[in-house]
């Protein structure tokens, strides 16, 4: 993904999401050990992490549906 295609990505989400903020600023898949550097992709979801995800509305430390059984691991 083009670093253009990541803003107008973001861009998005943040739209979608203005009248729902995240939980926390911080963005827990910043500090996993399987996000894709530069991505919004990782191992439990190599097609993108849900937006639920990103935006802390779910906690990825608990099974979460086409994870494919990997969640989040905190960086060493």
């Amino acid at each position: 993904m083009t670093d253009e295609e990541l803003r107008v990505l973001f861009q998005g989400i943040i739209a979608e999401n203005r009248d729902h903020p995240p939980k926390s600023a911080k963005v827990l898949c910043n500090t996993c050990k399987h996000r894709q550097k530069g991505a919004t992709t990782c191992l439990a979801f190599p097609q993108g992490i849900p937006k639920d995800i990103l935006f802390r509305r779910a906690e990825h430390t608990k099974p979460y549906p086409g994870d494919n059984g990997i969640r989040y691991e905190k960086m060493d």
